[in-house]
């Protein structure tokens, strides 16, 4: 499978687990207690994880302690959902932090089904306010949401 991310965006697995650790307040994404604010920093991990690195499911439940990669999956379809809906805000912070970005509205990766039809991105779409919405790694305007 042809690998679409930004090769000037690749983030090491251990950065996202110090970003996540830091602004979460958590001391590990390693331990196996499911109170909510860990379950929740650990499925910020996997989404940031599954979005800026190479990095298989596999690969990434390993690092955070033996998880199965359906487990990652999961993980950050939720978190992908939340920040559709809700702007989920550590998710948010922890991105911006980790991209250096934080100017402009923030708008979520696409989905890998949705990539942008000039550069086939998936990397994070935001609004210009004269032409709409924007691909953020060339600039191609994308006609309605569907991404083409």
């Amino acid at each position: 499978m042809k690998d679409r991310r930004p090769k000037d965006r690749m983030v090491r697995l251990e950065e996202i687990e110090r970003v996540v650790l830091t602004i979460s307040g958590i001391h590990s994404i390693m331990d196996r207690a499911r109170t909510r604010s860990l379950v929740e920093a650990r499925y910020v991990f996997f989404w940031l994880a599954r979005t800026l690195t190479n990095k298989s499911l596999k690969e990434i439940g390993k690092f955070c302690g033996g998880y199965d990669h359906t487990t990652v999956d999961h993980g950050a379809g939720k978190i992908e959902t939340l920040i559709t809906t809700e702007g989920h805000g550590i998710a948010k912070t922890c991105l911006e932090t980790l991209l250096d970005i934080g100017d402009g509205p923030y708008h979520p990766p696409r989905k890998r089904s949705e990539l942008c039809g000039h550069c086939d991105s998936i990397d994070s779409t935001r609004l210009d306010e004269s032409r709409g919405y924007v691909c953020a790694a060339c600039d191609h305007r994308l006609d309605s949401m569907s991404g083409r």
